[in-house]
């Protein structure tokens, strides 16, 4: 992968997905999240369930396999990690990113 940043998590489903990346580490800040998307976020709860039919794959700072993110994103088939550290701050709103569950990374995409 080309870019400067390129980050392990562990994988909690299958599939790759490159797009847009939207940072929103509180439930606030997905009003922001476009159709698409890469949802990088600390955690997640039941309250951000509705936008899991908009974005195309998940990465999480925290939780484990059970965790609502993890859960979630296996029953609708979103690629998707968790326990990235400092995903969040290594990424932007706006960024182009490639997650991939076999390798279980997601690295920044140079355009």
């Amino acid at each position: 992968m080309e870019g400067d940043v390129a980050l392990k998590g562990t994988a909690v489903t299958v599939g790759a997905v490159k797009g847009r990346v939207c940072v929103a580490e509180q439930i606030e800040e997905a009003a922001h999240i476009e159709e698409g998307d890469i949802l990088l976020t600390y955690s997640t709860d039941i309250g951000w369930t509705p936008y899991f039919s908009l974005i195309s794959g998940i990465v999480t700072e925290i939780g484990g396999t059970i965790s609502h993110g993890a859960v979630i994103a296996r029953e609708m088939g979103i690629p998707c990690l968790i326990a990235v550290d400092n995903v969040c701050s290594r990424f932007k709103t706006g960024d182009i990113a490639y997650l991939d569950c076999k390798t279980a990374t997601i690295a920044k995409v140079k355009e």
